[in-house]
């Protein structure tokens, strides 16, 4: 998840980051060689909803690929739990931490 209610989430920045309300995150665990998004956008989350996109970006079809439907946001509520392993691949299986540094300095909307 990128986006929280009420987040303005763009791509990309000039150096080629995501940035949420106006501030670039560092995404460590996006898949290597990928890049943040090959797809420019700029999305205004609205409430009860979120922004999502997958580490593995050019293999996903996330949030920005769905924009004719609520700008490619799902709703809050149909989110049931949050990943915390890798168990496909068997090479690379891993038990997930979450990301602390990734949102420190985005401000709030």
């Amino acid at each position: 998840m990128i986006g929280l209610p009420g987040d303005r989430v763009a791509c990309c920045d000039a150096t080629g980051r995501l940035t949420v309300n106006g501030a670039a995150i560092r995404e460590p665990y996006v898949h290597p060689g990928d890049v943040p998004s090959s797809r420019r956008f700029s999305v205004t989350v609205p409430p009860g909803r979120l922004w999502v996109v997958g580490d593995h970006r050019s293999d996903f079809l996330d949030s920005r690929y769905h924009r004719e439907q609520n700008d490619g946001t799902i709703p809050v509520d149909g989110v049931v739990g949050r990943a915390f392993a890798v168990v496909w691949p068997l090479d690379r299986a891993t038990f997930l931490r979450r990301p602390g540094g990734t949102f420190a300095a985005v401000p709030a909307p």
